[in-house]
Formats: structure tokens, sequence, C-alpha cells
């Protein structure tokens, strides 16, 4: 096409020719780029392939060296959201993001979450958008929308409500501790999670929240709901073995874990300085914990290392879902793993021959209430 253009001496619409830049981050055939580079050409805009199934670090990296008026993308899954937002989050003001790829008619509200401004369901689209639009104008200037996720400080509420929230969540480990001394593990966890998911299930049938979700999450929730069960199952083994003080402070590893794991699976979510100072802290405290010798039984060590297992897999859980479960509804997050882990809990009941008492002390009632 380039060669066919210079030899009719046919220019294209643009006097200086804008750059546009192209990647995939989930798609390794391209074709939908392949042919978007040959459009590109064909109305005058200079191409500069960034390759197929590219790092989202490698895209901004260029498109902050170059300063495309363009970038391009082709997006194929639905898990891919983060990794776009991240991208549309960190690009130069004047570079307007053109995305296509079947998730759009799948999900309609993909690209305002991502943060994309515009969506190109086929070469037409595409051709319509750069004969109609000021190619090089900054995005505010000619009316778009599309906001663009920003990564914001925690603000002083949100902090004071995070720590109410921890308060509970410590006190929460008293409550199992005490319901353990007249149920079951399986069984307490079975009826803990079975009320909630009753409650939360009611709740969003009465005030007329979406239930369903899209067919492809299936056996995503499925994934989550078992290690959900396994944690739970570990955690409350570890408590029933270990003190509530000891089995809080190691459960709150947790945070430590998911730095880690959200470094290396969620792209944009990297250890800072700050972060790295309080998972030495963390790391510290519970090192002391587990280093002590003095007074401590054999059955508390092993409580104590059952509840950091349970820990990791609490952080893999949350990981996981950040990772995979996107385009649900933080309701539905919770819902769907109780449940499914509900019956699943109830069969380690059956099958750990526990049995739930005709009569139960008040304490260990309000302890499940709670």
């Amino acid at each position: 096409m380039g060669h066919w253009k210079d030899a009719h001496k046919i220019g294209g619409l643009w006097i200086k020719p804008p750059l546009m830049a192209t990647a995939t981050v989930d798609d390794g055939f391209g074709q939908g780029l392949a042919i978007i580079h040959k459009f590109a050409e064909a109305v005058g805009l200079s191409v500069h392939p960034i390759g197929l199934m590219q790092k989202p670090d490698v895209i901004i990296d260029v498109c902050r060296s170059f300063c495309p008026a363009i970038l391009g993308l082709t997006i194929l899954q639905f898990d891919s959201e983060e990794t776009i937002a991240y991208i549309a989050g960190h690009l130069p003001a004047e570079t307007i993001l053109i995305a296509g790829g079947p998730v759009f008619a799948a999900e309609p509200d993909f690209a305002d979450r991502a943060g994309i401004h515009v969506v190109a369901a086929h070469a037409g689209d595409f051709l319509e958008y750069l004969i109609n639009e000021k190619i090089g104008v900054r995005p505010t200037e000619r009316g778009m929308t599309a906001e663009r996720p920003v990564i914001k400080d925690l603000p002083v509420m949100g902090f004071f409500f995070s720590a109410f929230l921890s308060f509970l969540f410590g006190a929460n480990t008293i409550a199992i501790k005490i319901s353990l001394t007249g149920l079951g593990i399986f069984s307490k966890a079975a009826i803990r999670f079975s009320l909630a998911a009753v409650t939360i299930l009611a709740w969003a049938l009465a005030t007329h929240q979406p239930i369903a979700i899209r067919k492809g999450q299936i056996h995503q929730l499925v994934i989550l709901s078992i290690i959900f069960s396994i944690q739970l199952a570990l955690f409350y083994f570890g408590i029933r073995k270990t003190y509530a003080s000891r089995g809080t402070l190691l459960a709150n590893m947790q945070p430590f874990f998911v730095l880690i794991l959200a470094h290396i699976f969620i792209p944009g979510d990297r250890i800072t300085g700050k972060k790295l100072i309080g998972m030495l802290l963390a790391f510290t405290g519970v090192a002391f914990v587990l280093l002590q010798r003095q007074g401590v039984a054999s059955d508390l060590k092993t409580g104590d290392i059952i509840v950091l297992c349970a820990a990791f897999l609490w952080a893999c859980n949350g990981v996981y879902t950040k990772k995979v479960l996107v385009g649900l509804q933080p309701y539905q997050v919770v819902l769907y793993p109780m449940l499914i882990a509900s019956p699943l809990l109830f069969a380690g009941a059956w099958l750990a021959g526990e049995t739930i008492p005709s009569h139960l002390d008040r304490d260990v009632i309000l302890a499940v209430m709670y």
C-alpha cells in the first residue's frame, strides 16, 4: 500500500503524519492489528508496532518515549481489564487509547472501566474515527469524557475505617476460638458462611441487585471457592491449636503475602519503599512469635504453622480475585464463594464425623453470629 501511494504521489489525511503505536497484551496472533496497520498506512498514519503479548510497562515506556497520538490495542480476554486500566492510567495526556476485540461486544462497560477512549469494533469504525476526529489534540480538549483510572492515596476517613475493620477482624479470631468449643471445624465454618450467604442473597434480592454472572466466570468462582474452603478449614484447625492472640498476629501476615504475590502477578501493583518497610515490620513481629521457645508447646507451634499456611492461601485468594474476577460487583465476589463453599464445608463435616449438638451454649451461638 505504501509503495502504491508513493508511486501515484497520493498523500495521507495529514501534512505531518501522526504516530500510532500498536500492541497486544493477550493476543498472540495479532491478526486484527495487521489489518489496522494496513488501513492506518492507507490514510497516512505513521505506525510503530510495539509487538504482540507485550508487558504493560513496555507499552507505557514506548508511549512515554515517542508520545504517539494514538495507542491501538486488541483485547481478547476479560481478565486483561486490570492490565488495560494500568496502561490507560500511565499514558501521556496527548495519547488517545483506541481498542478493539470481542470483549467489547460481550461487555459494553469494559471500555469505561478500563479507561479506553474509543472502541473500534471493526476497521470501518477505525477509519470513521480517523476521518471525523482531530488527531493530535488532547482527549480532554476534544470533549472525550472517558476517565483514566488513577491510583489514589487512602483518605483519612478511609484509614480510620480500615483500622476499625482491622479491630473487628481481630475480635473475629476470638469469636472463632469460642465457637470451636461447641462446634467442629467444618460444621462451624459451614454454618457461619451459610448464614452469611443467605443474608447477602436476601439483601441482593430485596434491593434488586444483579445476581447473574457470565458463563466464563463459573469455573473461576469454583476455583476461588475451593481455595476459600481449604483456607477456612486450615485457619479454624490452626486456631483450635494455638492462642487467639497468636493466631490473629499470624493471620495478619496475609498482607505480607499479598504484596509479594501482587508484585509478581498484578501489573502495576509494585512494592514501593513504604510497602517494603511495612513488610519488614510485619515479618519481624511474626519472626518473634515463631522463634519463641520458652513455654510454647508443640501443639502451639503446629497451630502457628497451620494458621500461617491459611494466611498464604488467603493472600492467593485475594490476588486471584483481583486478577481474574473482573466485572463482578463486590457483593457477588463475596456471595458466590460462600454459596459454593458451604456445601463443601458441610461435606467435610460429614466426612470428619462431626455432629451438631442439640443444645448450644449461648456464648457459642453469639460467637457464630458475630
